[in-house]
Order: structure tokens, then C-alpha cells, then sequence
């Protein structure tokens, strides 16, 4: 599939298999440049691309929705729950460290993330609220 402009940073396939979501991105002397496309599986066109958006510094992990209506974006210390087609901000949540990795849960409910601070937060999208910590038993 072509059609990034920069280094693809990560990708993967929505749950249904129709869609997969890749996001990319580029640092040159006037910041981080970045790009997610939605491509179609079947096809290997694009479906619906959101070039860089002023306030998202980076496209890390992007992944699909079961639904297929929404994506989460991990961007340095922020979670973003972004419509699919549009790239419209849902949902921004803010993590004391890296967001790293995210995935909605199977009823789409929740989303799951690592932190490069050594935890795993559960978000609740409905709760505008900071996130769950996952802790080891002791």
C-alpha cells in the first residue's frame, strides 16, 4: 500500500478485517510532520486520511474501532479517540507519562494503554476523568 509521505510508524488491521489504519511520521527542521490513513483491505486504496492536525505532535499506534466509526491515537502524554472518517477529537485524555500502544477493548467500551512510566492505564471514554491504573498483585 503506498501513499505515506513519511516513515510508516506502526499499523494495524480494525477488528473486522476490512480496514487497516497505519500512521507515519517525519521529523524535519520545523517539528514532527505526521499522517494516519485508513485503507480499505480489499481494494489497498485509501479510505480517509488525516494529515497532521496543528495540535497532534505525533501518530503512534493508531488502531480501529470494532464498530470501524473511531480510532485511538497515542500522542506523547495524550490519548485521543478520533472519528474515523473525519479525524474529528472525540475524546483527549492526558497520562503523567508516554501513551504507548492503545487498544479499545472488545465491546469498545474502554481502551487499554502501556506508559513509559511502568504502568497500564484503563481509560473509560464516557468518564472525562484520568485513567484506571492497572497494578501487579503484591
Amino acid at each position: 500500500l503506498t501513499g505515506h509521505a513519511f516513515d510508516v510508524l506502526s499499523v494495524s488491521f480494525s477488528p473486522d478485517g476490512k480496514r487497516i489504519v497505519s500512521g507515519s511520521g517525519w521529523r524535519d527542521d520545523q517539528g514532527l510532520l505526521h499522517q494516519i490513513l485508513v485503507w480499505d483491505t480489499f481494494t489497498g486504496l485509501p479510505v480517509a486520511q488525516q494529515p497532521g492536525d496543528a495540535d497532534l505532535l505525533r501518530a503512534d499506534d493508531p488502531a480501529a474501532s470494532r464498530s470501524g466509526d473511531r480510532m485511538v491515537v497515542a500522542d506523547g502524554h495524550k490519548l485521543l479517540i478520533k472519528q474515523e472518517s473525519t479525524g474529528k477529537i472525540l475524546f483527549s485524555g492526558v497520562d503523567d507519562g508516554e501513551v504507548i500502544n492503545p487498544r479499545f477493548s472488545p465491546d469498545g467500551k474502554r481502551i487499554v494503554s502501556g506508559c513509559s512510566n511502568g504502568t497500564v492505564k484503563v481509560w473509560l471514554q464516557a468518564a472525562h476523568s484520568a485513567p484506571v491504573v492497572a497494578e501487579a498483585p503484591k
